[in-house]
């Protein structure tokens, strides 16, 4: 619960400091599978996470490719 907690907070900091709600929710949604990854608990998360994460990713990818 303490680590779901800490993601919580995290989302928190980055909505200021990306200026955007949907950036830093987006950041949550990306850091949660990767800390879970590092972690070695990936049975914790859905696949349906590691999908909108991988979403996110391609999408903030594809963004930076296109300026």
């Amino acid at each position: 619960m303490q680590r779901l907690l800490d993601n919580a907070y995290l989302i928190i900091i980055l909505i200021p400091l990306t200026y955007s709600i949907v950036d830093g929710m987006a950041f949550g949604f990306i850091a949660y599978p990767v800390l879970k990854l590092l972690l070695g608990r990936t049975r914790d998360v859905s696949a349906a996470l590691y999908v909108i994460a991988g979403l996110f990713v391609l999408h903030y990818v594809l963004q930076a490719v296109s300026l």
